[in-house]
């Protein structure tokens, strides 16, 4: 196996769009705070990318088994063989022993949500996914997480709503993030001995409750720009636009069919990550930029 093709193995290890996300969530927390002591961005950023890639890494390995029994996994490193079971643990240790380190120059705080995050998906979800099809509902608690991370690296102090809001988001996207997975896959789930919602619910069933679900994240959207202060008029458009899209595709859950799953999940992961950048545009000023560039080309300088 040449450096190139362990490499590759190596990132795959590390689920780049959950690592992204995750990092991206940090970041939102991060800035949302009032920089009570003024950490740096950067290292909870390389600290999180780290933290979040073992966490990843050690969930190829605990999970090494099952997914050698579902064709949506068993051509992931460790199922084919690419990467041996031993060098995979060694690997998430050191990834995320490293980002441990680097949270806790920022924050202890920080650094001990961090591991609790790791814990709880990796120890706490992952046993109770192999033992209840409802499992998704106390595991969204690791990845609404990240943004508390960021805030606590950011010397936030005690947790303000414009906190508990995107964590709260965080927390009710995870619920159909991961029952729109078990509609298009939970037949591969039972087989592979894993209890799937979708044995225990109808397909209509399940579409109202994730229909439920959707319209409270939605909701929750709203929340969002009035507690997080949002200076911008642009902003305050563009939230009800991301709920609206949210809530539209809960609507067209009720349709049914394995295509509107499948566009379904790829709406909701799309407006989770529309709204942590607008948060972090705005929090920037990136977003006021932008609204004096189109002032100036509407109306001239």
């Amino acid at each position: 196996m040449s450096i190139r093709e362990r490499l590759e193995a190596s990132g795959v290890l590390c689920k780049p769009k959950i690592t992204l996300l995750a990092t991206v969530s940090a970041a939102a927390g991060f800035l949302l705070a009032p920089h009570g002591g003024g950490g740096s961005l950067a290292v909870l950023v390389a600290g999180v990318v780290l933290l979040a890639g073992g966490s990843c890494a050690l969930n190829h390995y605990t999970d090494r088994n099952l997914d050698r029994l579902m064709p949506r996994t068993w051509s992931r490193p460790l199922p084919a063989g690419r990467i041996r079971p031993c060098a995979a643990l060694l690997f998430s240790l050191a990834l995320a022993a490293a980002g441990l380190c680097l949270l806790l120059r920022e924050s202890r705080t920080a650094a001990l949500l961090g591991a609790g995050a790791v814990f709880w998906y990796n120890c706490f979800y992952t046993y109770l996914k192999r033992r209840s099809p409802f499992a998704a509902v106390p595991g969204g608690v690791a990845g609404a997480l990240g943004p508390a991370i960021g805030w606590a690296a950011a010397g936030g102090g005690l947790p303000g709503m414009e906190l508990m809001t995107v964590c709260s988001l965080l927390f009710l996207w995870q619920v159909p993030h991961s029952w729109l997975l078990a509609l298009q896959c939970g037949r591969e789930y039972e087989r592979a001995g894993i209890p799937s919602v979708t044995a225990l619910l109808g397909r209509k069933q399940l579409a109202r409750v994730l229909f439920a679900w959707i319209s409270a994240a939605a909701l929750n959207c709203l929340l969002i720009p009035l507690f997080a202060s949002a200076s911008s008029p642009l902003l305050r458009f563009l939230f009800p636009v991301v709920a609206g899209g949210l809530l539209l595709q809960g609507v067209r859950l009720f349709r049914g069919g394995g295509a509107v799953y499948r566009t379904a999940f790829r709406g909701i992961n799309f407006s989770m990550v529309q709204v942590l950048s607008l948060i972090i545009l705005e929090k920037s000023g990136a977003l006021g930029g932008v609204e004096r560039a189109v002032h100036a080309y509407l109306y001239g300088a």
